[in-house]
């Protein structure tokens, strides 16, 4: 705050230069959304893809602050896609260019640990492959912490040992499992691993933080303990109606396709999909796990942290939609779906330029938002600047005001 309010810098040239990357990245993810879904479903799914991604709220909020959010869908997505790549051709390339994947998503995002259990169950769930790829997974999993090591070794190459570990020992002290607390002080004691032991703080700091909550207000309550409807509810509150209705739709096909197949038995159904449809099963398996720690931690305060999923929900409801598109009826189907994807559209846009405040008309509109839920929800400190147009232009020259403020602008730089 202070470098960018009281240095007599230019705060506002700052703050875009900080977001422009983030904004970029925004971009290229709906570029990669778009081509990979071209080339797996074909360019209408693709499309249709692009337009839930590039046309939800959350997105539009979250693509332009420097917040590790959109960072996290980002190296999800290209995670998945990596390991998708190794389990369909697992030559020696794809074990390198999954291990590159690891490294680089586990160095945006401590969450984006949860790809390894994702791994897992889709590997377990192809159990006769299991055994086949376990060593070169091995390799692929050692390449990725030695990115990390690199990364983190340039950081701490002038930080010496002693401090580190007695840093390290001060910030555990409270950490409840000693086990991991305790490994990690191992790590930073050796010289070849203290590097990796310092990425390791990090992810127990963070798992720290979300496992001790933070206190927020939702419907009416005020609690550091988190509600585990919090996400659903805000979720179906903050995305356009648009998007559920299609949803709904999608979900009413697809168990519809599972029970019409010809193979008897539940099982037999669901393994005969699985190996027909291995990225929608990958992306399924990533939603669910990603929701159930969502819906496990008491950390809720914000629609923002379920963001990763949001690039997976869109390619597997486009899809649905597409191919009921090639059914029969098209004349009415298609001009329906048109028009649909049009009103969202349409709301989207009239949101502008109040994305991060967004609020559906299941949720009364965004004028009501603030009875749900706020924080980043809703007022994250985002219109000081914009308040300060609107005094200048609506109120007489030194007019006093008073601010109760939220966010980490500075009133003083600005009114």
């Amino acid at each position: 705050a202070i470098f960018l309010y009281e240095s007599s810098n230019d705060a506002d040239k700052i703050i875009f230069w900080a977001r422009f990357p983030l904004i970029l990245l925004t971009i290229l993810l709906g570029f990669i959304i778009f081509s990979w879904t071209k080339k797996r479903f074909g360019e209408n799914t693709a499309l249709l893809a692009l337009i839930l991604y590039a046309f939800s709220p959350t997105v539009l909020a979250h693509g332009r602050y420097v917040t590790t959010d959109l960072g996290a869908a980002f190296g999800f997505f290209i995670g998945l896609l990596a390991f998708l790549k190794f389990l369909e051709k697992p030559v020696w390339k794809n074990v390198l260019l999954l291990g590159v994947a690891l490294g680089t998503t586990m160095l945006l995002k401590f969450s984006l640990v949860l790809l390894l259990p994702v791994f897992l169950i889709v590997i377990l769930a192809r159990a006769k492959e299991f055994f086949k790829l376990i060593g070169k997974l091995f390799i692929a999993g050692l390449l990725g912490i030695i990115i990390i090591w690199g990364v983190y070794y340039f950081f701490n190459y002038n930080y010496p040992q002693t401090k580190q570990l007695a840093d390290a020992e001060s910030t555990l002290a409270s950490y409840p499992n000693k086990a991991l607390a305790g490994l990690d002080l191992w790590l930073i004691k050796n010289s070849a691993t203290r590097h990796l032991g310092q990425y390791f703080l990090g992810f127990l700091m963070v798992s720290q933080r979300a496992g001790g909550g933070n206190t927020g207000y939702f419907l009416g309550e005020v609690s550091a303990s988190g509600w585990w409807y919090y996400f659903p509810i805000l979720y179906l509150f903050k995305e356009t109606l648009v998007l559920h209705i299609l949803t709904l739709l999608a979900l009413i096909l697809g168990f519809g396709k599972i029970l019409k197949s010809k193979n008897s038995g539940a099982v037999v159904r669901v393994r005969s999909w699985i190996h027909g449809h291995l990225p929608e099963f990958c992306s399924l398996v990533f939603i669910v796990v990603y929701w159930a720690s969502s819906l496990a931690s008491p950390l809720n305060i914000g629609i923002r942290h379920v963001l990763p999923t949001f690039p997976f929900i869109n390619i597997l409801v486009s899809k649905q939609i597409t191919e009921w598109l090639k059914s029969k009826n098209l004349k009415v189907k298609s001009p329906a779906v048109a028009i649909l994807v049009a009103l969202m559209v349409a709301g989207t846009l009239k949101s502008f330029p109040n994305f991060l405040s967004y609020y559906n008309k299941l949720a009364g509109g965004t004028n009501n938002g603030y009875k749900i839920a706020v924080d980043s929800n809703y007022d994250w400190g985002q219109d000081l600047k914009r308040l300060k147009d609107w005094m200048d232009k609506n109120l007489p020259a030194g007019r006093q005001v008073a601010v109760d403020y939220f966010g980490g602008g500075n009133l003083k730089y600005y009114l």
